[in-house]
């Protein structure tokens, strides 16, 4: 016992690490983002497998609701002292994208419910005028897809919009960026004036709805 006290004594007075010692906040959540990022990952390959092996769909619900919980869980206790801070949707994005993309290279993605145009590894819809990508991915029995923001919205381009609008069968003129206040519409278009447009002035998000305004939402 008394040689395990020096021994400890003299490591702290070296500096050499205790399990006494605690990790910095900031570092404590940089790592346990990064393992949740790889545990959502792990999910998301584990679901394509199970779907292209029963040609199903893949419903990634679950594996959504443990990511966000998670990340959420790491910010909260971190106390603000993440390196980064409300960057949930953009990595969730990024992973699922690179996701998509090795599905996409090892074969082919499952085919979109109702016969959806994919684009980008997304599966894409249009909705109604003034109607949410929640109110539109639910009504279609599936959930919002993180691609809507992360490929045709604020976290993508206008040639991706685009690209979505055509595929939709949408032929309205060009896209282009505009400020529409408070709401993250993301790709969309103004079915009265016949034009594309996607809502920069805010980041693309599940819930906004404008009048008049159809947006383009990928769901899964």
């Amino acid at each position: 016992m008394r040689v395990s006290i020096i021994l400890i004594g003299l490591g702290l007075v070296l500096g050499f690490p205790t399990s006494a010692q605690a990790v910095d906040p900031d570092t404590k959540c940089e790592s346990d983002k990064i393992k949740t990022a790889g545990k959502y990952s792990g999910c998301l390959m584990g679901t394509y497998s199970k779907a292209v092996k029963k040609g199903e769909v893949p419903d990634f619900t679950k594996c959504d609701s443990k990511y966000s919980a998670k990340w959420q869980k790491a910010e909260t206790k971190a106390g603000g002292a993440c390196p980064t801070d409300g960057d949930e949707a953009a990595i969730q994005a990024q992973v699922q994208q690179c996701a998509d993309d090795l599905v996409a290279v090892l074969g082919s993605l499952p085919p979109c419910p109702g016969g959806a145009p994919e684009v980008g590894g997304a599966c894409w819809y249009l909705g109604l005028e003034g109607e949410s990508c929640d109110g539109l991915c639910n009504a279609l029995g599936l959930g919002y897809d993180p691609a809507t923001a992360a490929y045709a919205g604020t976290g993508g381009s206008l040639p991706n919009c685009d690209e979505v609008m055509d595929a939709l069968g949408d032929a309205s003129d060009a896209a282009v960026d505009l400020d529409c206040g408070l709401q993250g519409a993301g790709c969309a278009v103004d079915s009265g004036a016949e034009f594309r447009l996607r809502c920069t002035s805010v980041g693309t998000d599940s819930s906004s709805s404008i009048a008049n305004i159809s947006r383009a939402c990928a769901c899964q």
